[in-house]
């Protein structure tokens, strides 16, 4: 299970989403829509590769 995170990172983590996965450029948030069509994206591998790292540089930014 994944510690919590705070308001501040979540927010970051959103817009790492939004520049890199397609479907995710309108979300407002990570919650459920109750929506397939919303709830499940189809993004490119290399579009999971680029948000991984951009969250893994922020992480590791905030550590320092």
């Amino acid at each position: 299970m994944m510690d919590e995170i705070s308001t501040k990172e979540k927010e970051a983590l959103l817009e790492i989403a939004r520049k890199t996965l397609v479907g995710m450029e309108t979300r407002e948030d990570f919650e459920p829509q109750n929506s397939d069509s919303l709830d499940f994206i189809e993004t490119s591998v290399w579009g999971i590769e680029k948000a991984l790292t951009a969250a893994y540089l922020l992480g590791k930014a905030s550590a320092k």
